[in-house]
């Protein structure tokens, strides 16, 4: 199958889909899993992963020693690259991960809030939360501060111009800091006879995270052949503000201006007619959400608006859910929900709403 862009036909093939995601699978499984760094007082420093903390006593993994109990008296510094649930000598709860600023012991909420002192010795217990819930496609970022990488691999069922099963790919990542965070992610499917991808959803975003409000920029290319769309390119940008400052939630509300271009194919569905072209700005009104129901459970949610400006009465809007299920440390179940709406279609015989449920497996890096 063929996009038709400037005159020219690009085709995508499923395979190449495929060998691009097992390559990226390749080169991520060469990243250190052990990536937490553990300081005792008489200076030693050891590279492993931390497995839990109970009753002043620390449970850490290292390749050469393996498993091995520490005293936390004897512990100068500790930072994990995973996020826990860590239970205060006051029986405060707090959620994130552990770090060092300025030679000072500290916890990274997992909302992305301000890093917040504690003295390690004084710990009542530390549990990791398997598979953290950053979602970093979604969300503009991961959470805390640090980079990010995961793949997906399951199947997605759709309706709208054509209902059916197709397997799905999804690849995320990305990276956080104090001034700014970033992501990007393509999720891609094929069900057609062509080999062709007749699913595809990639997009890049970078947003401030110093301020009360912070700008961010949000580029996207959609194909959905099942509703006729040959390619949606998009270019969003404006403000948003970050609310719920607790440190299992997160909230962030979007405002900004949305240009987008279409093309439109509806013998991709078999109906009649021809290849339709569209140019619209609209506004962009949006809301990114999550919430750590509990060490095992993470709701992920997404809204985004676009009422047309260049066509008054015309709406364009997409809404996603995910809930994650962690099977270990980085493994996790994924269940996906979609629901799109566009007020004005190009393709004669299409739907104004489309949805699609997906599940799968993935793996975070």
């Amino acid at each position: 199958m063929g996009l038709q862009i400037g005159g020219r036909t690009v085709t995508i093939y499923t395979d190449m889909m495929y060998r691009l995601f097992f390559i990226t699978g390749l080169l991520l499984a060469g990243v250190d899993a052990f990536a937490d760094v553990l300081v005792l007082d008489s200076g030693e420093s050891l590279s492993g992963s931390l497995v839990r903390v109970k009753e002043g006593t620390l449970t850490y993994k290292t390749s050469l020693s393996g498993q091995m109990m520490v005293p936390m008296d004897t512990v100068k510094s500790l930072v994990t690259d995973k996020n826990f649930v860590i239970t205060l000598a006051d029986g405060g709860t707090r959620y994130g991960r552990f770090s060092s600023r300025e030679a000072a012991s500290v916890i990274l909420p997992l909302n992305g809030a301000d890093a917040e002192p504690v003295d390690l010795r004084a710990l009542k217990e530390a549990i990791l939360i398997p598979s953290t819930p950053s979602a970093p496609s979604l969300m503009g970022g991961p959470l805390t501060e640090g980079k990010q990488t995961s793949a997906d691999l399951g199947v997605r069922y759709h309706s709208g111009g054509k209902d059916g099963f197709a397997p799905v790919l999804r690849g995320e990542l990305g990276g956080r800091d104090d001034r700014a965070a970033w992501s990007a992610g393509i999720t891609g499917s094929a069900d057609d006879d062509n080999g062709g991808l007749d699913y595809l959803i990639a997009d890049a975003r970078v947003k401030g995270t110093g301020g009360r409000l912070n700008p961010y920029l949000w580029a996207g290319l959609d194909r959905d052949t099942n509703q006729a769309l040959e390619l949606r390119g998009h270019l969003a940008l404006g403000m948003y503000k970050a609310f719920l400052p607790t440190a299992n939630n997160a909230l962030d509300a979007y405002l900004g201006l949305d240009l987008a271009r279409e093309q439109w194919n509806p013998n991709d569905i078999d109906a009649d007619g021809g290849t339709e072209q569209r140019s619209d700005v609209a506004l962009h009104l949006g809301l990114r959400y999550y919430n750590l129901l509990s060490r095992h459970l993470t709701l992920i949610g997404a809204l985004d608006l676009f009422p047309a400006l260049s066509d008054l009465g015309g709406l364009r809007a997409t809404s996603d859910a995910s809930i994650l299920f962690p099977l270990n440390e980085r493994l996790r179940l994924r269940l996906d929900f979609r629901l799109g709406y566009d007020s004005a279609p190009l393709a004669g015989g299409v739907s104004k709403w489309s949805a699609s449920v997906g599940a799968g497996v993935g793996v975070d890096f």
